[in-house]
């Protein structure tokens, strides 16, 4: 059984549209694409011993299976020679998959996401829109009996980087809660003076 309280969820909304809000502003988009560019640049540095061991992997499955075939010419037929044939067979599959599937990163330049802040800004909020835009953003939320992280996606669909941003359950209700009084307020000073 879960002990952990309900968030009210519109407050945790609205707290995650400020935060993409800030992580959107082009200085710390600035700094987001930096990131990106850095586990590019690892990536790539990486990529190179990478495909080299795979590529050596699928030589060796290359080799065991022209070993099987020259035994197969000269007679030698068992079942435990097909047995491997096969398990060869489907390891060089898999293997050619992966050289297939590993390539080089292009780096991400900001003028490829600075349309962010700006689609941001312009999204109707509490519309199906915005939430769609929102939640491409948001990886995951952990919720504990006292507090919570939020886990934003920040690799931008080039790599896997996340940021997460940890809070008190209090600190996101103080934080709204003094909005509402303060709305409340201006309402009733608006009141007595008419």
């Amino acid at each position: 059984m879960c002990n952990n309280k309900e968030l009210n969820k519109d407050y945790l909304d609205a707290y995650i549209a400020v935060l993409i809000g800030e992580r959107l502003k082009p200085k710390n988009l600035k700094r987001s694409v930096a990131k990106v560019n850095q586990q590019v640049q690892k990536f790539n540095h990486d990529f190179d011993a990478n495909h080299e061991a795979i590529s050596a992997q699928y030589n060796e499955v290359q080799d065991s299976l022209a070993n099987i075939t020259r035994a197969i010419e000269k007679g030698i037929f068992t079942d435990d020679l097909l047995q491997r044939a096969e398990q060869l067979e489907n390891e060089k599959a898999k293997l050619e998959t992966r050289l297939h599937e590993l390539k080089l990163l292009e780096p991400l330049q900001y003028e490829d996401v600075a349309y962010l802040y700006t689609q941001w800004r312009e999204l109707k909020r509490n519309t199906e829109e915005f939430r769609t835009f929102i939640q491409q953003f948001v990886k995951a939320i952990h919720v504990r009996p006292y507090d919570f992280d939020i886990v934003l996606d920040v690799g931008f669909g080039v790599v896997e980087l996340t940021e997460t941003i940890p809070m008190r359950r209090g600190e996101l209700y103080e934080m709204f809660d003094s909005k509402v009084k303060k709305q409340r307020i201006c309402l009733k000073n608006q009141k007595a003076n008419t």
